[in-house]
């Protein structure tokens, strides 16, 4: 059982791909565990990418990264020791402090429940959101999801993407890929659907690009309905994926996805 290294110190004697070997496998018979689910190897290079940069770190920037400024509002205790992990990444608004993690504020609260849930049994693979998952009990886990549904869903734009691609992206909303077995989007994720569908209109582009990615490679579970996009998924190609993200990451465009076809 040798002392842990301070890896601030020792990460620049490893390559990328001994550092990935050691995240996602561990180190037997030391105690370092490996990465709490193997199905998802974009995690994995996400931590290999921040230890990278960890020796560059001072204190005040590794502690904004791993709590930032924000405190959760005041809660019973049971309820605010929950909340205040999930601000760490998602923050008092619910809008995530990443690029990478999503919009959950506003979100429908019976698909945030069974997504926590799908967590904590294993159904959705994540390393990052198993374990505080697993942390809480069920009527904590749905005060969660009931907290972040009741904020507001964002109205401004998360980026200025291109307006091909957005044209591009409304195109597949509304009419799917036929050719390619992709059916309409919007037939599903137009708000006012049902509860079990999240919203995804006016959510961050790179997390819609990894969400699709996850399912063309049927590593993305969550639901009893998530093979229905596992196989919608596999017709799209990059360029597809893009433009999709660019369309619903788009307020402006996202509003009209309240509405059915229009065409």
């Amino acid at each position: 059982l040798p002392q842990p290294p301070d890896l601030a110190t020792k990460v620049g004697e490893w390559s990328d791909a001994q550092l990935f070997q050691i995240v996602k496998h561990g180190v037997r018979f030391t105690g370092m565990p490996a990465w709490p689910t193997q199905a998802r190897d974009d995690e994995v290079w996400a931590m290999v990418a921040f230890l990278r940069e960890l020796p560059g770190f001072d204190r005040d920037r590794y502690r904004d990264l791993a709590y930032g400024t924000q405190a959760p509002p005041i809660r019973p205790a049971d309820f605010d020791e929950a909340l205040a992990e999930c601000v760490r990444c998602h923050g008092k608004d619910g809008a995530g402090r990443s690029e990478a993690t999503p919009v959950i504020a506003g979100q429908k609260q019976a698909y945030s429940t069974a997504q926590l849930e799908a967590y904590a049994d294993g159904k959705r693979h994540s390393g990052i959101m198993a374990l505080p998952a697993l942390a809480v009990d069920d009527s904590q886990l749905q005060a969660l999801a009931r907290h972040f549904a009741g904020l507001p869903w964002p109205e401004t734009a998360m980026s200025q993407p291109d307006a091909a691609l957005v044209a591009e992206g409304e195109e597949i909303a509304r009419r799917g890929i036929p050719e390619r077995d992709v059916p309409a989007c919007l037939a599903c994720h137009a708000d006012g659907r049902s509860e079990s569908y999240p919203r995804i209109a006016a959510q961050k582009p790179a997390y819609l690009e990894a969400q699709l990615r996850l399912f063309q490679s049927g590593q993305r579970g969550g639901s009893d309905r998530a093979h229905l996009m596992t196989k919608a998924a596999k017709g799209l190609n990059e360029r597809n994926i893009e433009a999709l993200a660019a369309f619903f990451s788009n307020p402006a465009t996202s509003n009209a996805t309240s509405t059915t076809e229009r065409r």
